[in-house]
């Protein structure tokens, strides 16, 4: 269950806001590119690729995943851009919409969502070049994942923890994610400790 809390009264705020904290312990699988969508080609004639919510191999994740689109191109395309814009449900519960432009390695585009998903609905991948059935679009997730309560600032966690040893990971306050450090594998545990927002 995800914590959004709001209080208005600004002493019993302040209390809250001392007293407060949420341990999120997970032991996270191993990285996975292909879990929500297998391989599937582009279309042809420079088509944008539509994924409706019928199309994902795994609709549900396994915990709030930010998804990771990865794009490749053929050896003889000359892409420019590819963005991805998806539309689910975060660690929340609100229904929004992100559009994640690509990163390019070697003619391999992955487009790493900001914001963490509890349901995938749809999603549309767009090349800036020339796209044909020989380039490929899989959907998976990486190490960064939504936090079971929203936070304020980087600030707000507070501990972390791979495998019993403290560890650096990424925190994004905007969105309430955090990307791992370590290598999970589904039985190394993840322990975050955070001081939830109190709006």
């Amino acid at each position: 269950m995800a914590i959004r809390a709001k209080v208005q009264n600004p002493s019993i705020k302040k209390a809250v806001e001392r007293l407060s904290s949420v341990v999120v312990e997970v032991a996270l699988p191993a990285a996975n590119a292909s879990w929500f969508l297998t391989s599937t080609t582009m279309p042809a004639a420079n088509a944008d690729l539509a994924i409706a919510s019928g199309d994902w191999t795994v609709r549900q994740p396994l915990f709030p995943y930010a998804p990771a689109f990865v794009v490749a191109e053929n050896s003889t395309d000359t892409w420019t851009a590819v963005t991805a814009t998806l539309t689910g449900v975060d660690q929340f519960g609100d229904t929004g919409t992100e559009t994640i432009t690509g990163t390019n390695s070697t003619g391999t585009w992955t487009c790493q969502a900001g914001k963490a998903y509890t349901k995938l609905n749809s999603a549309t991948v767009a090349v800036t070049g020339t796209s044909d059935a020989n380039d490929t679009v899989t959907v998976g997730f990486g190490k960064t994942v939504g936090l079971t309560a929203e936070i304020g600032s980087n600030a707000d966690v507070l501990i972390s923890t791979f495998d019993g040893v403290a560890e650096a990971g990424t925190v994004w306050a905007k969105n309430s994610v955090y990307t791992v450090a370590g290598t999970p594998n589904a039985t190394k545990l993840s322990r975050i400790i955070v001081k939830p927002k109190i709006q």
